[in-house]
């Protein structure tokens, strides 16, 4: 029994052995197959870091004018509205006043979207430069034992060793990279007229992002931004 029961402890270890050099083994073998966290490739890596702050700069900036237009058509509104409340006719008297109104909140409502697609589309010009280190940093991993580096959205599991988000970021953000920003403003058509402050080119569809990756969102303070709706004027007075 005793020579049985330490046969059986013997295989007990054996197999705990074996089993954690198998783990060893193919964690040692997965660095060949690197999957990338694309989001956190463009959260964390110091270029787009950068490439990021500038475009929050021309969204904040957008904002701010925004938010100056919006109260000046807030005043125009509590006007239009005090007009009509004093005018025995009502409504009917202010026909023109009130289509105008509504037309200069579509007007505004139009530019502020049209901003809003420049600088996106800015952000995935500015982006796309990187794409000539971002294929070199992958050339680079190739060359150190990776046979195979593919996005991590594109697999259901993978062992924790097979991520090598860690390793792009690194690699990548050795490389001396400058990238210039372009002002969203550049793309407005220059052929607009001028006496029109809405009419602008439609942003050219943004070349495809480095390694098939998606560009980082805008700040999401710009998407949560909803267009001012043209007020509704104060009911006409019964007589």
């Amino acid at each position: 029994m005793k020579k049985i029961s330490s046969n059986l402890v013997s295989y007990t270890a054996l197999v705990v052995a074996v089993a954690a050099v198998v783990c060893c083994g193919y964690c040692k073998k997965t660095p060949k197959i690197g999957l990338l966290n694309n989001q956190q490739v463009f959260e964390q890596a110091d270029v787009f870091r950068q490439l990021n702050a500038e475009q929050e700069k021309y969204v904040n900036a957008m904002l701010a004018r925004r938010a100056e237009d919006e109260k000046m058509l807030q005043g125009e509104l509590s006007k239009l509205q005090n007009q009509i409340k004093a005018s025995p006719a009502g409504e009917s008297a202010f026909t023109k006043e009130i289509i105008a109104f509504r037309e200069k909140v579509a007007a505004y409502n139009l530019k502020y979207r049209q901003q809003q697609a420049l600088i996106a589309h800015a952000g995935n010009v500015a982006r796309q430069q990187v794409e000539p280190f971002i294929q070199e940093t992958l050339a680079d991993m190739g060359n150190d034992g990776y046979t195979i580096i593919m996005p991590k959205s594109a697999t259901y599991y993978s062992k924790p060793c097979a991520d090598a988000t860690e390793d792009f970021i690194a690699r990548l953000n050795k490389k001396e990279i400058t990238v210039a920003f372009p002002d969203p403003a550049l793309f407005l058509k220059a052929a607009a007229p001028q006496n029109n402050p809405v009419a602008a080119q439609k942003p050219a569809e943004a070349p495809k992002a480095a390694a098939a990756q998606k560009p980082a969102e805008a700040p999401k303070a710009a998407a949560a931004q909803k267009p001012a709706e043209a007020p509704k004027a104060a009911p006409a007075e019964k007589k």
